[in-house]
């Protein structure tokens, strides 16, 4: 019976493709998860500024002059929510 040498070096090639593998993938999912972040923030923002960009009769406060001041307040309140939630969390 003939053993061979190159076995063993089969073997710590595999290892070592497993560890840059599982590497690259926690890299990837850190990545992805930011972005689920980013876009989280985002998108109560988009969504406000959708609704109330419209060019249509019967939008609240269109009249008031400190409208876009009050949307403003809104949004930034929305986002240190967020941003306090997301770092109690420590996702962010």
């Amino acid at each position: 019976m003939e053993v061979r040498a190159d076995a063993g070096f089969a073997e710590l090639g595999c290892l070592c493709f497993d560890d840059v593998r599982a590497r690259v993938l926690e890299r990837n999912s850190r990545a992805q998860s930011q972005l689920a972040v980013v876009a989280t923030v985002f998108l109560p923002l988009n969504f406000m500024a959708g609704l109330l960009g419209m060019n249509v009769a019967g939008i609240p406060d269109a009249q008031n002059p400190l409208a876009f001041w009050e949307v403003l307040a809104i949004c930034g309140v929305i986002v240190l929510a967020q941003m306090i939630l997301f770092r109690r969390l420590k996702w962010f």
